[in-house]
């Protein structure tokens, strides 16, 4: 897959790493939005599971998934180990809606009426945005402070001074 290696390249060999700046990785948040970029990220934990022994030695890297859809994906990492690359609670946003969140009528909102279809307001988004840009649109809206604090823990997870010691301490 071609995600996967352009992420192999941008990982370096651990004999060319270079210590001062924690062994060539960045404080990175990983986002995956939907069902394709659960799938994305997936492997790329596969690919730093791989390389790195388990995601605690890279505590530089963390991990959103945002989905509309509750239900577990029809696909699952293939990896005897697969319990290490589940996400954990704090890494998944269900970011569904239903119609009390909004009364389904989208032309009470004047707010989403200038760029949101009316017929939107019919679809129930706890079982997904069905690939639909204006419901995955209007999931984030309605779901932007949850998706916030959640973007938010993760950035002072990666941005901890101790996650730097730690990668020093495992000479990585």
């Amino acid at each position: 897959m071609v995600t996967e290696s352009i992420f192999q390249e941008t990982l370096q060999s651990k004999e060319k790493r270079d210590d001062e700046n924690f062994s060539g990785l960045a404080r990175t948040i990983i986002i995956g939005v939907g069902g394709t970029g659960k799938e994305v990220i997936t492997r790329i934990r596969q690919s730093i599971i791989q390389e790195f022994g388990n995601l605690a030695n890279v505590p530089v890297i963390a991990f959103l998934q945002i989905d509309t859809s509750a239900a577990p994906p029809s696909w699952r990492p293939k990896q005897s180990d697969s319990e290490a690359i589940e996400f954990k609670e704090d890494e998944v946003i269900h970011a569904t809606v239903t119609h009390s969140a909004f009364g389904g009528d989208v032309t009470k909102h004047p707010h989403l009426a200038s760029w949101m279809d009316e017929s939107m307001g019919k679809y129930e988004l706890s079982d997904g945005a069905k690939q639909i840009r204006q419901l995955g649109r209007f999931s984030f809206f309605i779901n932007y402070d949850k998706i916030l604090m959640a973007f938010n823990k993760a950035f002072k997870k990666v941005n901890d001074t101790t996650a730097t010691e730690k990668l020093k301490e495992k000479n990585i």
